[in-house]
């Protein structure tokens, strides 16, 4: 019951990485982010497709109908993409690591991830700026390059650790795709 908790909170963002037990947050409205794997997401949505998952998600009473809300899908070592809308996508190209310890790897995207897409929109709210469509969805690929970069890092350890220079040059490589699905 912690969405119905949530009540009017504008100021809140709901980001859901799981597939169990989540119809109260899918069904509520309130979604800001989905961030779930592939598989996940075709199970989920009961589609074939990325393309299919965010049609049916970003529908009038789908479960990312909120505005600004976020599809980010991760797709093992094969690029990760990201949805702003039914027909706004980004593909994010990750270079490949040589992967020591995987674990954790997807909990660090999604903080991460998390992280730089509130503290983008805090600044861009703060300095007054209002993004268009395609401006708010490239800043939320970017911040999930940086989600993306701290995996690819966690996984070239390993114990969970990481520097943060080693995140700044994963970012860098990362090389981001605006689709037109």
């Amino acid at each position: 019951k912690v969405v119905s908790r949530l009540g009017a909170c504008d100021a809140c963002t709901l980001l859901l990485d799981g597939v169990k037990q989540v119809e109260e947050v899918l069904s509520s409205g309130r979604l800001d982010v989905l961030k779930l794997n592939l598989m996940e997401v075709k199970a989920l949505s009961r589609t074939e497709s990325a393309a299919a998952a965010a049609e049916l998600l970003f529908a009038e009473d789908g479960a990312l109908r909120r505005r600004g809300a976020v599809l980010a899908i991760t797709d093992g070592p094969r690029p990760a993409l990201l949805f702003s809308s039914a027909q706004l996508a980004w593909r994010l190209h990750v270079p490949a690591v040589a992967c020591v310890n995987a674990i954790g790897a997807g909990d660090v995207c999604t903080a991460i991830f998390l992280y730089e897409l509130v503290r983008a929109r805090c600044r861009s709210c703060q300095a007054g700026e209002t993004l268009d469509e395609v401006e708010a969805g490239a800043q939320a690929a970017d911040a999930f390059a940086w989600g993306l970069a701290a995996a690819s890092a966690r996984c070239g350890h390993e114990k969970p650790t990481f520097e943060r220079e080693e995140v700044e040059e994963l970012r860098a490589s990362i090389r981001i795709e605006r689709l037109h699905v």
